[in-house]
């Protein structure tokens, strides 16, 4: 299954590999040169390839698990970093109780 959003940039590579494979088909006569292009270009689209892939994701659930409250405050490394703070806050909106992200890195 590929991403929905890698399909354009998927189409637009196999596109520009085409052409030039036709244009170095066209031009360059010499084979092995040829045999080499079309050797990394198949490589070059199946790393893309496996860039946009959207394999199939599981979280595991148990009943009766929950999300807890927990303060934190940000520190420089190997402390908690502040560019996750805007996620964990979210994460912490959907906990019962009270949570408290302390900011000590930046002033404002």
């Amino acid at each position: 299954m590929i991403h929905r959003e890698g399909r354009v940039t998927l189409f637009v590579a196999l596109l520009l590999l085409g052409a030039g494979f036709l244009a170095i088909d066209k031009w360059v006569q010499i084979e092995w040169l040829t045999q080499a292009y079309l050797i990394l270009a198949l490589v070059l689209y199946v790393l893309v390839l496996q860039f946009f892939r959207n394999p199939p994701r599981t979280t595991v659930a148990q009943q009766g698990d929950v999300i807890a409250p927990v303060d934190i405050q940000t520190g420089p490394f190997p402390g908690f970093p502040t560019d996750m703070q805007a996620q964990f806050m979210a994460l912490m909106a959907l906990c019962e109780g009270n949570s408290l992200i302390t900011e000590t890195v930046f002033e404002n």
